[in-house]
């Protein structure tokens, strides 16, 4: 077994195929955690990067790492993760409605971390 270090991921996130394959590995990590999933859609590969939330998911989460209910998640390899974080997070709340928002959490994955804005 080879083990992953930080620095192997921060080569990694600098790379063309981390945009396309960052949402397929926090699929799997997401299927391997969630008690019960009822909705789900992360597409990847050349689908990953189409107009609209970057994946959602409806299921029985387990804290802190897959929310419960409903959470549409945004996805970003670079550095800036903060910065990209708050940007999506202005864009998306222009696009949902208010009462829509109260229900739904906003993940942001970054290949440095995870955040959620509910």
């Amino acid at each position: 077994m080879k083990w992953i270090t930080a620095t192997d991921l921060q080569h990694w996130a600098a790379t063309h195929n981390a945009r396309d394959t960052f949402p397929e590995l926090t699929a799997d990590l997401i299927r391997a955690t969630a008690k019960e999933i009822q909705s789900f859609r992360f597409p990847s590969g050349n689908k990953a990067q189409v107009r609209g939330f970057d994946g959602w998911l409806y299921a029985t989460g387990l804290q802190p790492y897959v929310p419960d209910g409903l959470s549409v998640w945004e996805f970003g390899v670079s550095a800036t993760n903060a910065a990209k974080a708050l940007k999506d997070f202005d864009k998306r709340t222009n696009e949902v409605a208010e009462e829509k928002q109260k229900e739904t959490t906003l993940a942001s994955y970054t290949s440095w971390g995870l955040g959620w804005l509910k």
